[in-house]
């Protein structure tokens, strides 16, 4: 996977989440429409449990500081097709 990727895919993910306040399953969508999957081995950008789709910063009572910014976690879901 591509480090670049990786980097441009937290950034515009944590927009989605903070800025645009999207929920997880919307911030994950909008990045994938917006970076695509990545260029070396096509992997995508995915959310686990599937359930939790609908859950935001601010409904999930999450309060982020930069101390906790630098262990977010991206699941990224290979794509076989």
């Amino acid at each position: 996977m591509d480090i670049n990727y990786v980097d441009e895919a937290a950034l515009s993910l944590l927009k989605a989440l903070c800025l645009r306040k999207l929920n997880v399953k919307e911030a994950v969508e909008t990045v994938m429409q917006e970076i695509g999957p990545d260029p070396k081995n096509h992997s995508i950008l995915n959310y686990y449990p599937s359930n939790m789709g609908e859950i935001t910063l601010t409904n999930a009572s999450i309060s982020l500081n930069l101390k906790t910014l630098n262990r977010c976690v991206i699941l990224i879901k290979r794509d076989f097709s």
